[in-house]
């Protein structure tokens, strides 16, 4: 059965069977919620009393969206299910989405990598890759231990540091140079950059020469489960190769480690260049997606098949 709650009793339900997700937390969702004009919609569905499916919906009319791409859609599934018992719930879970909603988009967490379900509803599926890396072993590359022990001798000093103007704005230019996204959205990233920064979600690691910033890495933190998420990153300027991004890299990775973190998300693994940058930290490569349905296009398509079909038919009888 599926249900719609109030956000307490949305999380009194999930805190009874696991701890909440950073991008379940009331900051982060308010946040997205209202930089981006999403309605929040908490679902939980239940099987003898017991949540085995939980998800938050950004709404907006009719559609639901993903998060930014730096984030996973809040959608969880209960582990240790049979493949029986996954296929049968996650089913009736989308059916009952698709009753109201004509448009879905969900970015899915890692874990959740059986996508069957979805297809048979006529969702869109696109495979993503990115690298995990376990903090247990600080082991890497040849390659890149090289590049590390170059960094070293120019005298950088790396820093964890609040979110300051400086590195954000050397994170944010990113975007202007790939001219991945308008002026207005990045505005919009710049302020939930900024929000989750005062909730103490991001934290910055810095790298600086002679007092001067020459490279920044923003990452999310998800305290309570000890994950955290590479979200952006940039230096500010291309000649030193990945030396001063290598040193940056093995600086938050022993710090985290210090912390507590058991691994990083480095969210990101499709581009060539940048999978070879990743891989060599000697992370795990692992397969996430993203499931698009849209009611017109579904009813498009089925609309052509029908005539195909009926073509091929009239084609049969006249031979």
């Amino acid at each position: 059965m599926l249900r719609i709650l109030e956000r307490n009793d949305w999380i009194n339900e999930i805190l009874k069977v696991r701890s909440l997700k950073m991008n379940e937390e009331s900051e982060v969702v308010s946040s997205l919620c209202n930089i981006f004009n999403y309605n929040p919609i908490y679902f939980i569905y239940e099987k003898k009393g017991s949540c085995v499916i939980s998800f938050i919906a950004l709404t907006r009319n009719k559609t639901i969206y993903a998060p930014i791409h730096f984030l996973y859609s809040s959608l969880w599934v209960k582990e240790g299910l049979s493949d029986t018992q996954y296929c049968q719930y996650l089913d009736e879970f989308i059916s009952a989405l698709l009753t109201t909603y004509t448009r879905i988009e969900i970015k899915l967490p890692l874990g959740i990598s059986d996508v069957r379900p979805f297809l048979w509803h006529n969702f869109l599926v696109r495979n993503y890759y990115t690298y995990i890396k376990n903090l247990e072993n600080l082991d890497y590359h040849q390659v890149t231990q090289k590049n590390i022990r170059k960094a070293r001798g120019f005298d950088y000093v790396c820093k964890q540091e609040t979110l300051d103007n400086v590195s954000l704005k050397l994170n944010l230019q990113l975007f202007s140079d790939l001219k991945t996204y308008s002026k207005i959205n990045i505005e919009k990233i710049k302020e939930l950059l900024l929000a989750m920064n005062i909730d103490k979600y991001l934290t910055s690691f810095n790298c600086y020469k002679n007092g001067q910033l020459v490279a920044s890495n923003l990452l999310f933190l998800d305290k309570k489960n000890k994950v955290a998420y590479t979200v952006l990153l940039n230096k500010t300027s291309r000649s030193n190769k990945d030396d001063v991004h290598s040193l940056l890299h093995d600086f938050f990775f022993t710090k985290l480690k210090e912390d507590g973190f058991a691994y990083v998300d480095l969210l990101g693994g499709d581009m060539s260049g940048i999978a070879s940058f990743k891989s060599r930290f000697n992370t795990i490569l692992s397969p996430h997606f993203s499931v698009n349905y849209n009611k017109k296009i579904v009813f498009f398509r089925r609309t052509l098949d029908n005539m195909k079909y009926l073509i091929k038919r009239v084609f049969a009888k006249l031979n």
